[in-house]
């Protein structure tokens, strides 16, 4: 058996697991249909019918472009070879500084980032599909360096008109105040007619969503400002212990086909 059929195998075994245990996962309630994939299985399974699908994105913990972006490369170049051009790539811990912002030359895609002031981490950024023109929302933004970091772009097409965003909160900073920001942001975000996809590395875990009071606050949060999370399964698997505090939010008037 090859590395290829392992990963396979592991994919399927964690998507029946978190079947199986349907009435422990809170989020089991929004029907979304969140799953694990390798990226040539995306082609056959989530993308078989392509053209219900209007937007293709993804959100990366990239913990150092300078150091994974090779392996970035490989994973767009793999996606691309299977057809899939995402529109939007969505980044945080990119660990960029104005001095080696030199990571840009991915071909089909043009960086816009958000670097730390302060420090060598940190850091949001966004690679933006070639044929989206764009521009940067400055306006819906919330920084508070080594706290909370945020990036926004207004992108279009003839056939995409939206915002695409990256937050990120940084570890053991206050839930309370993580909470306030988010609701800073959704609250600039509250009057725009577009199409909104929010990628976020939030530290706020939605398997406890129901137990947790912070996590149960920012959840509500989200929802009444229309937004709808569509990862429902951990983000992260560790020995003994699994987690979901990473997300991609939706926001749309229109009737939509989720798949993640």
């Amino acid at each position: 058996m090859n590395i290829e059929d392992d990963d396979h195998n592991l994919n399927c075994l964690l998507n029946n697991y978190y079947d199986d245990n349907d009435g422990e996962n809170p989020l089991d309630a929004f029907h979304i249909d969140s799953n694990y994939y390798e990226i040539e299985q995306i082609s056959t399974t989530v993308l078989a019918n392509a053209q219900n699908f209007k937007y293709c994105t993804m959100h990366f913990n990239i913990r150092s472009l300078p150091k994974i972006y090779r392996e970035l490369k490989e994973i767009i170049s793999r996606f691309h070879n299977i057809k899939i051009n995402m529109h939007c790539i969505m980044l945080c811990e990119t660990f960029l500084t104005d001095n080696n912002y030199v990571f840009d030359a991915i071909q089909g895609y043009k960086l816009a980032c958000r670097n730390r002031q302060t420090g060598s981490r940190g850091g949001v950024a966004m690679y933006i599909r070639d044929d989206l023109n764009y521009i940067i929302r400055e306006d819906s933004y919330v920084n508070i360096d080594d706290k909370f970091e945020s990036i926004f772009v207004e992108a279009h097409s003839k056939t995409i008109n939206c915002i695409f965003g990256e937050i990120y909160r940084v570890p053991n900073t206050s839930e309370i105040l993580s909470i306030s920001y988010y609701e800073t942001i959704l609250n600039k975000l509250q009057h725009i007619q577009k199409d909104i996809v929010l990628g976020s590395d939030q530290k706020f875990d939605y398997l406890k969503y129901k137990n947790q009071a912070h996590v149960y606050e920012l959840m509500d949060l989200f929802l009444n400002a229309g937004f709808l999370p569509t990862i429902t399964k951990p983000t992260r698997i560790t020995h003994g212990k699994a987690t979901l505090i990473d997300n991609i939010y939706i926001k749309t008037s229109k009737e939509i086909k989720l798949a993640s």
